[in-house]
């Protein structure tokens, strides 16, 4: 998809876009985005997902939009291209949310799996016996 098309929906800008679809959901980052940066963008926008963070826009500029950006791609449903288009308040509770998660999510990545511990075994078992 070419992000230039979704100009101040956040690509572009260092952030992430999540494009509820009929039957799958898109996340778009822009491409000169860094791995490490490409993976918390994406963490953040399934924070919001798993969170059930969901916005409306307003206004008559956003319908147009919406229409015009539906006519350009008709696999996104219109609510989801409303959605997009109301994201105005990146310093919100919900963008606080969900950058936590991201960061949370990052900082488990990046720990060294836990070692089994005898203790584990003794309290807790390890499948089905």
């Amino acid at each position: 998809m070419d992000t230039s098309m979704l100009g101040g929906a956040g690509c572009g800008t260092g952030s992430g876009l999540w494009i509820a679809r009929h039957d799958d959901d898109i996340i778009v980052y822009d491409r000169d985005t860094s791995p490490w940066h490409a993976q918390h963008i994406v963490l953040h926008e399934i924070g919001h997902m798993l969170l059930g963070h969901d916005r409306q826009p307003s206004g008559q500029a956003d319908t147009f939009r919406g229409t015009a950006l539906a006519a350009l791609m008709p696999s996104i449903a219109r609510d989801s291209i409303r959605h997009v288009l109301g994201r105005d308040a990146y310093g919100d509770d919900t963008e606080r949310e969900a950058e936590a998660f991201a960061d949370a999510a990052m900082l488990h990545a990046t720990h060294p799996p836990r070692s089994q511990s005898p203790m584990r075994g003794t309290f807790f078992r390890s499948g089905p016996r």
